[in-house]
């Protein structure tokens, strides 16, 4: 029945036309007369409207068959609408960024435009990265289903909850939503009175000095972030990466469900001030999370993650995403994204003046001239429906190159030790190239080629690429003894930009785990650091934690009452054991010994990591048995 039909049955507005068209009311009735023709109507029998009904469809199915016929190309057209918006998208990333910022625009609206930003929710999972390389059939074995999450009736893009996992209650973390006033969203996490205490409580165990003493806090309230983020680079510093990468994925899971209901990693809108306290463990943990996932090769879901990252604070960017999303880019071969982004952001960032993005723009130029990558190299230019653009050609790539290669000449050596490359000989026995070219650099700049050649330089040494790197070298050797103006003010440049380090880019380093660049550190930037809160701002908000009293008298037998509380919680306590947190070999006259420093410090280590295997063992064993129960 149409609905037509069920409108004429249900009265209302037509019911008066339904009886003049049926000849019981005619245009003449007064309403009296519809009153006295009640009976009547009621008499009436209402099938016949399905009667009538079918024959009115009947009658214009031949006109609708030929009308759909005829306008066959013209509902083809009104498919194609809804490219309107995204023509309207294009053409707004295609504004010049000086032209937004002409309008007194800030730089959070400029990246707010683009869609270059927006993470895509089906390569935020590394199981899905790996099912497209080694086929689902190899991943189907190894697969975990998401049995808490479709508990938890949220989609879930960060955390992949195993079902072995312990129960973790809600400790009093959520989110509230604080401002909207310029167009974003800003969040932050809230710490609840009796998270605030855990907290504390960690503080004071961080401060003893021992390990262990963070073990048996997580053993009390499994769903502490610090504390599982603190125990995670301590179980990487042990070589046990399985346990580590455990351990950031059940803080990312207790995060994500505190999420505010409005918060969506994807809109590119939601924004987290990194000068709260309690926002700073969402940055430290999707960072983990995205190192831990591009070292299992999966770069398209780092990539991802670093758009995630970013998006929170894009303007102070406060753990250097620019200095790595470049080269996940490369290694996920998204070269039109990469190209794109250095494109539209080159002007508000200048992207120009950090070597990781001069040098990989020209090696994305070569690798899109290149006919063998063409297919690799598209990307998700379909996806976003981009205007398409000329494809790079080698001679651009060469001059970008060649301008990288004079801008940044102290990078040419470390990465050809670091490739193993033998180069000519005639290269290097110039001051151009040479050794002094890598030691008269500022130290900033000295900071961010070593990052870079540490962890790009595995895109530098593909058979396809080495003769492109060697043949521009020598192009530019000999622009530089001709006298190339860009060479001469090159020098200049670097010593005027590179005069102080910003507090992110040591950020970066110190969590970034490349011992290359970490070398570089002064001392003075890492004492005192805690892994869990690193080089934490100076114009920090204040918090709960801000104004208490630090117990640094500790007693050197580790024999303080929350010491002696937090070890009895583990498994192998025993009360007649001595503390073994500060015990030192001496030798001769009282001097302790390096080397049994180092093994005393593996052995901490390693005795920690298996505490922590039991720890997790017996909160799977204490869920089986719970799970046995409830089925009793």
């Amino acid at each position: 029945m149409s609905a037509r039909a069920l409108k004429k049955l249900q009265g209302g507005s037509s019911v008066e036309g339904d009886l003049r068209k049926l000849g019981i009311l005619s245009e003449s009735n007064s309403d009296d007369e519809v009153v006295r023709h009640e009976d009547k109507f009621k008499c009436l029998n209402v099938f016949s409207l399905l009667d009538q009904d079918d024959s009115n469809q009947s009658e214009q199915s031949e006109e609708e068959i030929r009308q759909v016929k005829e306008s066959g190309k013209k509902k083809k057209k009104k498919k194609e609408k809804p490219k309107k918006d995204d023509d309207e998208i294009d053409e707004l990333n295609d504004i010049p960024v000086h032209d937004l910022e002409g309008d007194n625009m800030s730089k959070d609206v400029i990246f707010s435009r683009s869609n270059l930003l927006l993470a895509d929710s089906k390569h935020l999972k590394p199981e899905n990265e790996l099912r497209r390389i080694f086929g689902s059939q190899v991943i189907q074995a190894d697969r975990r289903r998401n049995v808490r999450g479709a508990s938890y009736g949220k989609q879930l893009w960060l955390s992949q909850p195993n079902p072995n996992w312990a129960h973790m209650p809600k400790l009093g973390l959520s989110m509230d939503l604080l401002d909207t006033s310029d167009g974003f969203l800003h969040f932050s996490f809230r710490h609840s009175k009796e998270y605030q205490k855990v907290q504390l409580l960690f503080l004071t165990a961080l401060e003893s000095h021992n390990p262990e003493n963070i073990v048996a806090l997580l053993q009390l309230h499994p769903g502490h972030i610090d504390s599982l983020l603190q125990l995670s680079d301590i179980c990487r510093m042990g070589e046990d990466p399985q346990t580590a990468t455990e351990l950031v994925e059940r803080a990312l899971y207790v995060l994500e469900t505190s999420f505010h209901p409005s918060f969506n990693l994807g809109s590119g809108c939601c924004r987290l001030d990194y000068r709260k306290p309690e926002n700073r463990s969402f940055f430290m943990a999707l960072f983990k999370r995205l190192m831990s996932v591009g070292q299992k090769g999966c770069y398209r879901t780092a990539m991802e993650l670093c758009k995630v990252l970013f998006n929170l604070s894009p303007t102070e960017d406060p753990l250097g995403v620019l200095l790595m999303v470049d080269f996940y880019a490369l290694r996920a071969q998204q070269y039109d994204w990469l190209l794109d982004f250095f494109v539209q952001f080159e002007g508000s960032r200048n992207l120009s003046q950090l070597p990781n993005w001069a040098y990989s723009v020209a090696l994305a130029k070569f690798l899109l001239s290149q006919n063998d990558s063409k297919e690799g190299a598209r990307g998700e230019n379909k996806k976003r429906k981009e205007v398409a653009r000329p494809r790079p050609t080698v001679e651009e790539a060469d001059k970008c190159l060649q301008d990288a290669l004079i801008m940044f000449p102290g990078l040419l050596k470390p990465l050809v030790d670091k490739c193993n490359i033998q180069p000519d000989e005639s290269v290097f026995k110039n001051n151009i190239f040479g050794p002094m070219a890598e030691y008269s650099q500022p130290k900033p700049l000295q900071l961010l080629v070593e990052l870079y050649v540490a962890r790009s330089f595995s895109a530098w040494k593909q058979p396809l690429v080495l003769p492109f790197l060697e043949r521009n070298v020598q192009i530019a050797l000999n622009r530089c003894k001709a006298g190339d103006e860009y060479h001469k003010g090159s020098a200049e440049l670097r010593q005027r930009r590179y005069v102080g380090t910003p507090r992110n880019i040591y950020r970066h380093i110190l969590i970034s785990d490349l011992k290359e660049a970490l070398v570089l550190v002064p001392p003075t930037v890492a004492d005192g650091l805690l892994m869990f809160d690193p080089l934490p701002p100076k114009d920090s908000l204040p918090n709960y934690a801000s104004n208490r009293v630090s117990s640094v008298s500790v007693p050197a037998d580790d024999s303080s009452i929350l010491s002696v509380f937090l070890r009895s919680l583990m498994p192998d306590y025993r009360p007649d054991a001595p503390a073994r947190a500060n015990q030192q070999e001496e030798v001769g006259n009282g001097e302790p010994s390096e080397r049994s420093n180092g093994a005393s410090l593996r052995r901490s280590v390693a005795n920690l990591v298996d505490s922590m295997r039991d720890l997790l063992t017996a909160y799977n064993h204490r869920d089986d048995n719970d799970a046995e129960d409830n089925d009793d």
